[in-house]
């Protein structure tokens, strides 16, 4: 009979007691962009992409992180964000370069990512 009240109590407990959320750790992915020459692209802006949240069209777009003068941009987040892809976006001034779009690259633990930008095929008149 005591065992019966122990294993009741036990399971009430458990019942009870609220249950917490998965812990998330903080991941760092980590972009070398060069230039179509292969240089360094100081100036250059990287974003990742996730379909979590209401963002425009279900889109959902983390903090921009600039290039600095190796071409090295980092990104800190949430690994329980669920990022399906990242962006490369040359300065505004850059007409020599296109926007990099890479879809189905990221997972949930830091990376080293390079990127070498394409030449672009705008025209200023």
């Amino acid at each position: 009979m005591k065992r019966a009240v122990v294993s009741i109590l036990a399971l009430l407990i458990g019942l009870l007691v609220p249950v917490l959320p998965a812990s998330s750790a903080a991941i760092t992915k980590t972009f070398t962009i060069t230039k179509t020459d292969g240089s360094s692209y100081a100036g250059a802006q990287v974003a990742l992409l996730s379909a979590t949240g209401g963002g425009q069209n279900g889109t959902t777009v983390s903090t921009l992180s600039t290039a600095n003068s190796n071409g090295v941009a980092t990104i800190a987040t949430d690994s329980n964000i669920d990022y399906f892809g990242y962006a490369v976006i040359p300065p505004i001034d850059d007409l020599t370069h296109a926007t990099f779009y890479q879809p189905g690259s990221l997972d949930t633990s830091d990376q080293w990512i390079s990127v070498r930008l394409k030449p672009g095929n705008l025209v200023y008149s």
